[in-house]
């Protein structure tokens, strides 16, 4: 393309009436100009960059003084070894955080909020920040992009064992739950910033009805008493506003943006035959073979008959990383399992039950290796993970059941393109796109939350009803001690669901076998009465058939859980590995947090009879793993290469009175990671891949 060329187009885009419209039709241009490997843009075009406010995109000499100046005067440190350009609506926000203001920002997917929050932190060094994320997942990949900058300034906290120290700065990255842990040292420590990360998921906005709605009002409520400064951040909200019961914008500027830094084509192919729906996502994939896709799926269960059939029919020629990483699947859970076949050929999956430290490596390899380039997900990637790609394919307008908001599809859709790499995305629709409405968010408090926050004025009758049976079973004195662990959050039941429960003709049958629960494995055949609809509802993980499991032999099996391998456990409950993974998923949140309720219930009840199983629901919060071994695996280091790392005698893993602190240190500053894989070579405990994850943790310690 030559420079008249470029002048020429240039023009036509000065001519246009608005800025968004000038956009579309640049955005295409400079990923002409990418294909064509032109990166010397001339004159004309830098200033027309300039003019919309996109400094990072100009390139080359070729710029007049003015635009020069301005690209200079948007230059920010954001915590890498050469500064970074950031465009006009970033230094915008970043100039208001900078004096101090308290913002509510929703701008679009590809908007580049981390830059803002990097450079906050490199310019303006608080001492003590707490930034919340949505997922665990979240927490690892913002934890991994702040210790590489800032972990030689601050100590990073992303584990709730983990102490503020004074003297000392601290960014602590935690969902709400664990959040929830720290408000009493933040209270006397000091919180100079608070980030809330997805911050639409404070509400119910887009179906997300769950605890974690009400724990989330909990902790932002009381942080923002404490916080020096507030930002929340999300995406594609056009309007926000909330109730009089609520508080939580109270004092903060609400700023929505519609600031795009990447142009979307929209093909669509919904209205095509259901019985060629598959051949055309084939057809799809063939045209974009060379490009990064990301296919959406309403449900996992959707995914995995879309997967085999693709993986089946795949022509793709297998690299050798995938390889031997299929390879290290099907060793350490199933060779049946169609993961490891598939992953040779490029073709990946993310959905919730994974184990994360596949989900992290999975990304990873996807991000890195050309030939890696399908990723079939259902909503864990599209919330749970900052990843993009050039195309991205929907194949269901549900979200499990539910049909699919205009928000939630903004969301997906949003994943496509990214700055400097993808000027232009591509959005292939082989389901019907929901009508895109204006998103106005309006933020509701839950019941639950403001029953917790203040109880007797905003008390609904169901609450009021279950109050008086607790009273006339138990009496006064022992409900005021259960509301004022609810108060505390100590007991994440509601009213309610305490009520139903002690009402069940069996509740004290399942006190008295708790002691069973503290015995070895043994033990757990006389607490067969655990067996009930309640608790394997919540341990059930929707597979036909596993009802018929008691849940004491599938917790007696998980027991064993760092003694056997996942193949002998999966294999001796007929169970399937998506099924395995389901299972100890629900058994690690769910179950645990039921039996620590459950726990602290009786205790109250039956005070003198009680007995204290809270160090069974530690052992069963942490998959019956050695503590430091399973949080090496939310750092992404799996079970399976840690357990040979402490039969190396390299480090002492199994000790759960070492502080995982110590445990980072010594990684850091100690044990040098050739030297690691070397011992494992030598010791011959190494098999192929382990060094990809050694070296993938070694990443996410800034090394």
């Amino acid at each position: 393309m030559t420079n008249e060329e470029i002048f020429e187009k240039c023009v036509e885009i000065y001519h246009l009436p608005t800025d968004n419209e000038k956009t579309e039709k640049l955005y295409p241009l400079l990923q002409e100009l990418k294909d064509k490997n032109i990166e010397d843009y001339p004159f004309v075009l830098n200033h027309l960059i300039r003019e919309l406010g996109l400094y990072p995109y100009m390139s080359g000499e070729n710029i007049i003084f003015e635009d020069r100046f301005a690209r200079e005067y948007f230059t920010e440190d954001v915590g890498e070894k050469q500064p970074c350009v950031l465009h006009r609506e970033q230094a915008r926000i970043l100039h208001k955080l900078l004096k101090g203001e308290n913002l509510a920002v929703s701008a679009p997917t590809s908007f580049g909020e981390s830059f803002v929050i990097d450079a906050l932190i490199a310019i303006k060094k608080p001492k003590n920040i707490l930034i919340i994320v949505p997922t665990l997942s979240l927490m690892d990949e913002m934890r991994r992009k702040i210790t590489r900058k800032f972990s030689n300034t601050y100590r990073i906290i992303t584990q709730t064992e983990e102490k503020i120290q004074k003297n000392y700065r601290h960014i602590l990255i935690f969902p709400a739950e664990r959040a929830s842990q720290y408000l009493s040292d933040l209270s006397n420590e000091g919180l100079d910033l608070f980030i809330l990360d997805e911050f639409y998921k404070i509400t119910n906005h887009a179906n997300n009805s769950d605890k974690r709605v009400y724990i989330l009002q909990n902790v932002v409520h009381k942080i923002k008493k404490i916080a020096k400064q507030t930002y929340f951040l999300c995406p594609n909200i056009s309007e926000i506003t909330e109730s009089k019961k609520t508080n939580f914008l109270e004092n903060m500027e609400k700023i929505t943006l519609d600031f795009k830094t990447v142009a979307l084509n929209i093909f669509d192919y919904a209205k095509i035959n259901k019985d060629s729906k598959f051949q055309k996502l084939q057809e799809i994939l063939g045209k974009c073979k060379n490009d990064k896709n990301l296919i959406y799926f309403k449900s996992k269960k959707e995914l995995k008959k879309q997967y085999e059939k693709l993986g089946i029919s795949s022509s793709n020629k297998e690299n050798q990383v995938l390889q031997a990483f299929g390879t290290w699947i099907g060793h350490h859970y199933s060779d049946d399992w169609d993961f490891c076949q598939y992953i040779s050929f490029g073709f990946g999956q993310h959905h919730a039950d994974l184990h994360r430290f596949i989900q992290q490596i999975q990304i990873k390899l996807y991000e890195e290796i050309p030939s890696f380039n399908n990723m079939l997900t259902t909503t864990s990637l599209i919330e749970g993970v900052n990843t993009s790609a050039k195309n991205v394919i929907l194949w269901d307008n549900y979200v499990a059941t539910n049909k699919m908001t205009s928000f939630t599809y903004k969301n997906i859709i949003g994943r496509s393109g990214r700055m400097f790499r993808y000027f232009v995305g591509n959005i292939y629709l082989l389901a019907e796109k929901p009508n895109e409405e204006q998103e106005k968010m309006m933020i509701e408090a839950e019941d639950e939350f403001l029953y917790r926050k203040e109880q007797g004025e905003w008390q609904t009758e169901k609450q009021k009803d279950a109050e008086t049976i607790l009273k006339e079973k138990y009496g006064s004195d022992k409900l005021a001690l259960i509301k004022e662990k609810i108060t505390n959050y100590e007991i994440l039941m509601s009213i309610e669901e305490i009520s139903s429960l002690v009402k069940q003709d069996k509740f004290v049958e399942y006190v008295n076998t708790l002691k069973y629960l503290n015995g070895d494995s043994q033990g757990f055949k006389k607490a067969s009465i655990l067996y009930c609809k309640l608790l394997s509802r919540l341990i059930k993980s929707g597979t036909q058939g596993l009802d018929k499991i008691y849940l004491t032999e599938i917790i007696k099996s998980f027991s064993q859980n760092y003694k056997k391998n996942i193949r002998e456990i999966a294999n001796g409950l007929n169970i399937d590995i998506y099924t395995y993974c389901a299972l100890e998923k629900n058994i690690v949140y769910e179950g645990s947090k039921f039996l620590n309720d459950f726990n602290n219930l009786q205790k109250i009840l039956f005070r003198d009879e009680s007995i204290d199983i809270s160090s069974f629901t530690v052992k069963m919060s942490h998959a019956f793993l050695p503590k430091n071994i399973f949080y090496l695996e939310e750092w992404g280091l799996p079970r399976m290469v840690s357990k040979k790392i402490h039969q190396s005698g390299v480090i002492n893993l199994e000790d759960d009175n070492i502080p995982f602190e110590n445990i980072i240190t010594k990684f850091k500053t100690k044990i040098d990671k050739a030297f690691l894989i070397n011992t494992l070579k030598n010791k011959g405990s190494f098999f192929e891949f382990d060094d990809q994850f050694i070296k993938h943790f070694y990443e996410g310690l800034g090394i």
